[in-house]
């Protein structure tokens, strides 16, 4: 499960994320370090699956789909 996504906030901003693993499963936030993306998380995708996890990977502020 591979959804990439964008969600506007409040400020207008944009906020890129991605889903990974189990939809439905025990949610996990993933923050990615610098430089990287919300598509790093893919990385684990097989591992996310086998235990149950759904993650939430989020771009941070300019990179990615994700405003400054």
């Amino acid at each position: 499960m591979d959804s990439s996504q964008s969600l506007e906030l409040e400020s207008g901003r944009l906020l890129g994320y991605a889903e990974y693993g189990v939809e439905g499963g025990f949610p996990v936030f993933y923050f990615h370090g610098y430089p990287g993306s919300r598509l790093e998380a893919a990385l684990m995708e097989d591992r996310w699956a086998q235990q149950g996890i759904h993650v939430i990977s989020v771009d941070r502020p300019g990179l990615g789909l994700s405003d400054y």
